[in-house]
């Protein structure tokens, strides 16, 4: 309950104030985000003519987002590395994480705000996708194959996402550069992908089993998302601004 009162309900109220400030430095993100992930699946719903060179498309609605969903889910993981590394490099780029440490906000509210946006902003991301994959796509996949290839598909955007974004959220109390961060992310991605797929394949004695091996990465990437934001939170409060 102390810590409850201490982060939300303390004697400046400095919370919500800490939110705003980081909603507005994290607005270009924010636009990026809805930008990248849903404008193809507005670019799909409005017609396809251009892309056909036919006067007229009369594809149907469904098949029009289920084509924009893979794209959207490559934009999704690209976005993801950036929404996780930029609420603390933001800060740093723009030297108010300093100027922070003379406010009455403690550390810990400080942290708190970045996360709470952090996470909003990877949930906001995922709404279009998800709503298009339970809607759409899903309940159109005719066929074993078809259903576990849609399966496989949004674990494995789900994975990488989530290990995007909390890898590049560590990396983001070391590195002052948001892209540098998405980098570093990016190669620990791979690092982590090659790591599952070679257990993977070890458990399955020789044999390659996408189905098996998604799974595997679902569950290291939850790991990896937690223990990244809780390892980052920990840093943060015990290092001192740069």
């Amino acid at each position: 309950m102390k810590f409850i009162s201490t982060t939300f309900e303390g004697p400046d109220k400095m919370l919500l104030p800490l939110l705003w400030k980081d909603i507005r430095l994290n607005k270009y993100v924010i636009l990026l985000t809805v930008f990248f992930v849903d404008t193809p699946y507005l670019t799909t719903a409005l017609g396809l003519s251009a892309f056909t060179g036919e006067p007229e498309d009369n594809t149907p609605l469904t098949e029009r987002l289920s084509i924009a969903f893979p794209f959207s889910l490559l934009f999704l993981a690209i976005v993801s590395a950036f929404i996780g590394g930029y609420p603390i490099t933001a800060e740093k780029a723009e030297r108010t994480d300093r100027f922070l440490d003379y406010l009455p906000p403690t550390r810990l509210q400080v942290v708190t705000s970045k996360v709470l946006i952090a996470l909003s902003l990877l949930l906001l991301a995922w709404i279009g996708p998800a709503i298009v994959y339970f809607e759409y796509v899903r309940p159109t996949a005719v066929g074993g194959m078809m259903r576990e290839g849609s399966r496989f598909l949004i674990l494995y955007a789900l994975s990488t996402s989530l290990i995007l974004f909390g890898l590049a959220w560590l990396a983001s109390l070391y590195i002052r550069s948001s892209t540098l961060c998405g980098l570093a992310a990016f190669v620990g991605w791979l690092a982590v992908l090659i790591i599952v797929r070679r257990v993977s394949f070890a458990l399955r004695h020789g044999h390659t089993d996408n189905a098996h091996m998604v799974d595997g990465l679902f569950w290291v990437a939850i790991g990896i998302v937690v223990s990244s934001l809780v390892a980052g939170i920990l840093l943060f409060l015990r290092t001192p601004s740069d």
